[in-house]
């Protein structure tokens, strides 16, 4: 009787063991796909803050000149800031997010306003304000 008795309990520990596991297994796994959420998330706003910033900066420092060179400056200076930031995103965002820029700009007169937050990129806001 003794032997069945720890064989059940041998059994019980290993089945506790395996819900044990599997649930950190799923919760780590939930956990991941969070902070990877969070991280596009954040990326975004980066972006975005570049993006209008580009804007901005191309239609400080160019102008008078014709659109399809602020676009490209703006381009240029949207590319290098993000790869300074190690953000790789295609092209087409950035144009999205420059032409969402500039309807910014249209929109409040010449000047994007601030977030109500500092922006996570430190010196930006004096490139731009040139």
């Amino acid at each position: 009787m003794q032997v069945f008795s720890d064989e059940l309990v041998k059994l019980a520990v290993a089945l506790v063991v395996l819900v044990v596991g599997s649930f950190g297994s799923y919760a780590l796994h939930k956990l991941q796909g969070w902070l990877q959420a969070q991280k596009a998330k954040d990326h975004l706003g980066i972006i975005d803050i570049i993006t209008d910033a580009a804007a901005q900066y191309a239609e400080v420092e160019l102008r008078g000149q014709a659109g399809l060179d602020k676009r490209q400056a703006a381009i240029n200076f949207a590319i290098n800031a993000l790869a300074q930031h190690g953000i790789k995103v295609s092209a087409d965002v950035i144009i999205a997010g420059i032409e969402n820029g500039l309807n910014k700009l249209k929109q409040s007169g010449g000047e994007i306003k601030a977030n109500p937050t500092p922006s996570p990129i430190e010196g930006l806001s004096d490139v731009v304000s040139k």
